[in-house]
């Protein structure tokens, strides 16, 4: 699939060496991938990329991951998947 018409995921995570493995794992499975550590970034990217999926951290320092969902879901109707390293 060439890489223009592949879905486009965004990874938004503030561990950069999860947020890089998750690139590089997704990027070597034929996706179009952008990165970004915190909300405005995320939100930023948004505004500017055509995004097909939105994989989010629940655990952003500072931020509340269900806040910025929400804000993402007011702002967009993209699909989101929540990620956490929450033991509960």
């Amino acid at each position: 699939m060439p890489i223009a018409t592949a879905p486009h995921i965004l990874v938004v995570d503030d561990d950069a060496s999860i947020r890089d493995l998750v690139v590089e794992y997704l990027g070597n499975n034929d996706m179009r991938v952008s990165a970004a550590a915190c909300g405005p970034e995320m939100f930023e990217l948004i505004d500017h990329e055509a995004i097909d999926l939105v994989l989010l951290d629940l655990k952003l320092p500072g931020e509340d991951g269900m806040q910025l969902a929400r804000a993402l879901r007011e702002r967009a109707t993209l699909p989101i998947v929540l990620l956490t390293g929450r033991n509960e």
